[in-house]
């Protein structure tokens, strides 16, 4: 191959706690930008979600009491200029689904966005109601069930991007546990009337901690804490307790996780049970959890812009060749039943060669042994080295049966080669 185009090194989930997996490949360099021949671009995909993305993903746009300010006009409705989504709305705010992609190149200072925002093929916003409504209860699972993988069709840039998104905020059994391997088992559900929050933290035995007043539970002092482990963390999370036995931490007692949004109104996420002698224990219980991308969530990558490597180029030149050669008029490779049916050419197929070891950019030009011009082709600059022709004529005529010449030539060398193939009835 004398073209050299990929995606260089590894992808860097630059920052954000998505825990899915991000997938990128060239599939076609003829449609990256012109301006990247020769070069290395740093690119970026980035996300929108539920609570940044100017939707009412869950339908409810007026059920809370802040969205009579947002509601400029009183129709209950989101109108143009007014926001249609509610940050302090904890279905969107605290369930943070993905809902959006857009790419950019971040090579110099000044960004420039190659693929503008993808609502539609991220999740189809007509289902957002239903998932936002659905995604805080208990049997989501079973509910909902999205594909594990989304496989994007090729853009005009020539890539394809495949997300591999957690698109579920559930508990992650394999990164949560203890640090020092504590066998008291701990138990993690979604709370009554909870919403699924993301955020991984920790639980602190041996430590002092403060509960707060909820739900008829009083604030208390705690022989515990939990710790908020995100960016810009830790710190200390609100958490109501259960107390049973009023003796500190034991197997009878439940904790509940808060969270405070902007208006400082407190909202379950999850409840924490146990089972075994925690009252004995010093370690900390990591939880973690499979959570979408976010606006959070950012992937770096570098693409090497196409290059044509014309030493490369020029040697190849000598090693195309036709296949099949000869080619013969019901050759056993080619299409048959529906698609020659389709072509009108029921019974023989789509009729067609292919040259091989093509070099990037090169012009095959096809004549009669008698020198008459039959048909000029050109290499399209993609990765392929294969270009076909369906055998007819550059007016669209079937050619005739007989023996072929064909010159190859590149435009960044004098060098050129000469073959024959044979079309034979």
């Amino acid at each position: 191959m004398c073209i050299r185009d990929s995606v260089s090194g590894s992808i860097n989930h630059l920052q954000g706690t998505g825990t899915g997996n991000v997938h990128i490949d060239v599939i076609n360099s003829a449609f990256l930008p012109a301006s990247w021949k020769g070069t290395t671009r740093e690119l970026e995909i980035r996300f929108v979600d539920s609570s940044n993305d100017e939707y009412d993903n869950n339908g409810n746009w007026f059920e809370t009491p802040a969205d009579s300010t947002d509601d400029l006009n009183n129709n209950q409705y989101p109108d143009d200029g007014e926001p249609n989504y509610n940050r302090l709305d904890p279905a969107e705010a605290l369930t943070r689904i993905t809902t959006g992609w857009y790419l950019v190149d971040v090579t110099t200072s000044q960004e420039e966005i190659l693929v503008p925002l993808q609502e539609y093929m991220m999740l189809p916003q007509s289902q957002l109601p239903q998932i936002g409504l659905a995604m805080n209860e208990p049997d989501i699972a079973s509910r909902w069930q999205p594909f594990g993988i989304y496989r994007l069709p090729s853009n005009e840039l020539g890539l394809e991007i495949l997300y591999d998104n957690h698109w579920l905020i559930e508990p992650d059994g394999i990164e949560s546990g203890w640090n020092q391997g504590t066998s008291v088992t701990v138990e993690i559900a979604q709370a009554i009337n909870g919403y699924r929050d993301g955020d991984a933290f920790d639980l602190k035995t041996g430590v002092s901690g403060q509960s707060v007043s909820y739900d008829g539970l009083p604030s208390v002092t705690t022989d515990f804490n939990i710790v908020l482990m995100n960016d810009n963390s830790p710190y200390d999370m609100h958490f109501a307790y259960d107390d049973q036995g009023n003796a500190g931490l034991t197997e009878e007692d439940r904790i509940i996780i808060l969270r405070e949004l902007e208006d400082g109104t407190l909202y379950p996420t999850w409840e924490i049970t146990f089972s075994g002698n925690i009252a004995a224990v010093t370690d900390d219980y990591k939880f973690r959890f499979k959570r979408p991308f976010t606006s959070d969530d950012v992937f770096h990558f570098t693409i090497q812009g196409p290059e044509v490597h014309e030493e490369d180029a020029i040697e190849s030149i000598d090693d195309v060749k036709v296949v099949p050669n000869p080619y013969y008029a019901a050759a056993s490779w080619e299409f048959r039943g529906s698609a020659a049916a389709a072509s009108s050419q029921v019974g023989r197929g789509d009729r067609r060669i292919a040259f091989i070891n093509v070099p990037q950019n090169a012009t095959i030009r096809i004549y009669t042994v008698r020198g008459d011009l039959v048909h000029i082709l050109k290499h399209d600059g993609g990765v392929s080295d294969r270009i076909f022709w369906d055998l007819r004529s550059k007016d669209q005529i079937e050619i005739a049966y007989g023996v072929y010449v064909f010159h190859v030539s590149v435009p960044f060398s004098d060098k050129t080669f000469t073959g024959k193939f044979a079309v034979i009835k």
